[in-house]
């Protein structure tokens, strides 16, 4: 017995971060006919935990199921214990079924726990730490989640949700590769990211944020232009806070820079520096004012 109550289980690897998958020993499992591998997939996706029969049922049938769903429910159950090598891999768990998954054998909780370390490591500013957990588990992606049952409603939502949870480990990595100061590194994956994901304001601010600190703040001011122009066009809102600010912050540090105000030298005191920065925002409104003069 294990202290999951129940006789040792062959370690089995599942894998839904991409095309449904079982291994053992590294030998991929024949997983029968399409309904089998929906099965399947309805209980990888809740593992451990019972599917009631009437939602496994809907996800096979849809709205039409016939008179004999119950019995041929039964009948898939069984297929896939033999080829699962264990009754105990899936067993009847009022009201449904539910799939055993030992610890480390499932590609989503993999991914989960590798992200969860990453975000542990960014929050006390561990940025290499972060970058390389977020890296390893981006790394156990083999493509779209659940690829080929997107036609089921489940199974679509599991396969958003778990995109959703890709995209923001992604812009984590991203972000801790950024602080790391790996700038134009990112640059071309970031403009790949951003055509794939127009309105995902945080990659196109994480793009602003890798032009800018290349040297390049015109392409960054571009970037938010050309946001901005489809964000109104295409939904009739304007870009968040967030990128709005940044936009400021980029915009503002150019004008700096064309005011030609020396950097500060280490060692001066907060007074000094917050003085010179107040110098240089009087002589941007005294440019700005020749732009826009006074009316008579």
């Amino acid at each position: 017995m294990t202290a999951w109550g129940c006789v040792a289980l062959r370690p089995l690897d599942f894998a839904v971060l991409g095309p449904l998958q079982v291994r053992s020993n590294g030998v991929r499992l024949q997983l029968g006919g399409r309904k089998q591998r929906i099965l399947l997939g309805m209980l990888v996706c809740t593992a451990n935990e019972p599917v009631t029969a009437g939602r496994l049922i809907e996800a096979l049938w849809d709205a039409a199921p016939p008179p004999s769903a119950e019995k041929n429910l039964r009948v898939y159950v069984h297929y896939l214990r033999r080829i699962l090598g264990s009754e105990k891999r899936i067993t009847w768990r009022a009201p449904g079924y539910a799939l055993t998954v030992l610890p480390g054998e499932l590609d989503i909780h993999l991914f989960e726990e590798m992200a969860a370390a990453g975000t542990r490591a960014l929050a006390r500013n561990a940025l290499a730490e972060a970058a390389g957990s977020f890296h390893r588990a981006l790394e156990v992606w083999r493509g779209p989640a659940l690829t080929g049952f997107l036609d089921i409603e489940h199974l679509r939502a599991m396969s958003v949700r778990l995109e959703e949870h890709r995209l923001d480990v992604l812009e984590k990595k991203i972000t801790a590769e950024l602080a790391l100061g790996r700038h134009a590194d990112f640059v071309g994956e970031l403009r790949v990211l951003t055509a794939e994901y127009p309105f995902r304001e945080n990659l196109q601010s994480l793009l602003m944020l890798a032009l800018h600190r290349s040297g390049r703040r015109a392409e960054a001011l571009e970037v938010y232009s050309t946001v901005r122009r489809a964000l109104v066009a295409e939904l009739g809102v304007e870009p968040g806070a967030k990128l709005q600010q940044l936009y400021q912050d980029i915009l503002l540090d150019d004008l700096v820079s064309h005011a030609a105000t020396p950097p500060v030298p280490a060692g001066r005191s907060d007074r000094e520096a917050l003085q010179q920065i107040r110098e240089a925002l009087n002589l941007i409104v005294q440019l700005l004012d020749r732009f826009d003069p006074p009316r008579p």
